[in-house]
């Protein structure tokens, strides 16, 4: 093989390797949800097709959420934290 062609590889496999690393270790979630459930260490959210999710929550968060009520979220999750919420905004 020549020079040329080893770097193409090595370069084709270190850009499947971040691609693979940002998908799998950052991942994002931005959708309206309903609160289902809270407590003071997490609140479960359901989104609009049905499907819920444990979100962990501090207490400044717990406080201005009300079970039943409609909210703009964004959450982040990755390998080595559970889901957390980034943003929330009551609609």
């Amino acid at each position: 093989m020549t020079r040329k062609t080893i770097t193409t590889i090595l370069l084709i496999l270190v850009l499947l390797f971040f691609g693979f690393y940002y998908q799998k270790v950052f991942s994002k979630t931005i959708a309206e949800v309903s609160i289902t459930e809270k407590n003071n260490e997490y609140v479960i959210v359901k989104f609009v097709d049905g499907s819920e999710k444990k979100v962990n929550t501090n207490n400044q968060e717990i406080n201005s959420i009300n079970i039943g009520n409609k909210y703009f979220v964004v959450i982040y999750e990755n390998l080595l934290r559970k889901p957390f919420f980034h943003e929330i905004k009551a609609i």
